[in-house]
């Protein structure tokens, strides 16, 4: 089997695993989850005279930690029945805007429905992108190898930079084979991590933040 054909099947499985998405008219840019609503929707901003609403999904992984997805969806989706710790599935388009200074990811829901119970396939991800920073290759202090991507997405209102992560072998091959402007298909999750930042460089006081990238399973 190819690169190319192992891609193929794994974007027919993830259109197996979220059929609803058939309907959603998602081509390059698909994402899934399965979570429980963690923070509650709240209106984040209005685009024309749409009410835009966000909240936070906690959605476990296989180990014992969980990633926690903000999730922006119109008003006319929502619903009464969409409360905190409810479990819900949403799909849509993984999304980037410039919040403060910094670079926000979410997800932009197309669907979302209440669920009974979480399986092992509750985040998914799918894009058609195009690289657009060097990646840059790294180790951690406990050694693993890291590279970071930046990478450019088409979406249904225009483009969104996607910050990926790719570990050990796959790692390498993207830091070896990827360069500026290369077009890649890219399958895998939405992760978030929490981070302290400090107000200034001389002060020891700082908050803590949350950030979230794509965590490359697989790209071709």
């Amino acid at each position: 089997m190819t690169k190319r054909e192992k891609m193929q099947e794994k974007e027919e499985r993830f259109l197996n695993d979220f059929p609803e998405t058939h309907n959603l008219h998602l081509k390059a840019n698909k994402m899934g989850i399965l979570g429980m609503i963690d923070e509650p929707f709240e209106l984040s901003h209005k685009v024309r005279q749409t009410k835009i609403f966000e909240a936070v999904i906690k959605v476990p992984r296989r180990s014992a930690v969980s990633d926690f997805i903000p999730v922006q969806i119109p008003e006319k989706l929502l619903s009464s029945d969409f409360q905190i710790n409810q479990s819900v599935k949403v799909l849509g388009e993984f999304r980037s805007c410039n919040e403060e200074g910094h670079l926000k990811n979410y997800l932009w829901g197309k669907s979302i429905i209440t669920c009974n119970q979480l399986d092992g396939n509750n985040n998914m991800i799918y894009l058609e992108a195009c690289v657009y920073k060097p990646p840059i290759y790294r180790k951690t202090p406990l050694g693993r190898k890291i590279t970071d991507l930046l990478v450019v997405v088409n979406g249904d209102y225009g483009q969104s930079v996607i910050p990926c992560i790719a570990w050990e072998e796959k790692a390498r091959q993207a830091s070896d084979l990827l360069e500026v402007g290369s077009h890649i298909q890219i399958w895998g999750r939405m992760q978030s991590r929490e981070f302290f930042k400090r107000f200034s460089e001389d002060s020891e006081e700082g908050e803590i933040r949350r950030i979230c990238e794509l965590s490359i399973a697989d790209f071709v």
